[in-house]
């Protein structure tokens, strides 16, 4: 049985944390594992996502840092290899 179509190839491959998601995380999120199980999915309540950029958007705090109502220290590394210290929005977290 095939899983999710993955391409074990391209995941090793990958060189940017984009291609990566695009090969493996994006299959996972993005359908049921076995092709016709859709269906219990629904039954457990699961959301598929349709799409990476959708994933990376729900899964990002910055949806969450206009809600937050008490002082709060939040950390980041300059040097993170992940989330670029370009890509916080300082003025959103420092208006709220």
């Amino acid at each position: 049985m095939k899983i999710y179509s993955i391409d074990f190839n391209s995941v090793i491959a990958a060189s940017t944390w984009r291609e990566f998601d695009d090969n493996i995380t994006s299959k996972c999120l993005t359908r049921s594992p076995v092709a016709g199980a859709d269906h219990k999915l629904k039954q457990h309540n699961t959301q598929l996502k349709t799409s990476i950029a959708d994933y990376y958007y729900e899964a990002s705090a910055m949806n969450y840092v206009t809600k937050i109502k008490v002082p709060t220290l939040i950390v980041h590394s300059k040097d993170d290899p992940i989330v670029s210290v370009d890509n916080l929005p300082l003025d959103t977290c420092l208006a709220n």
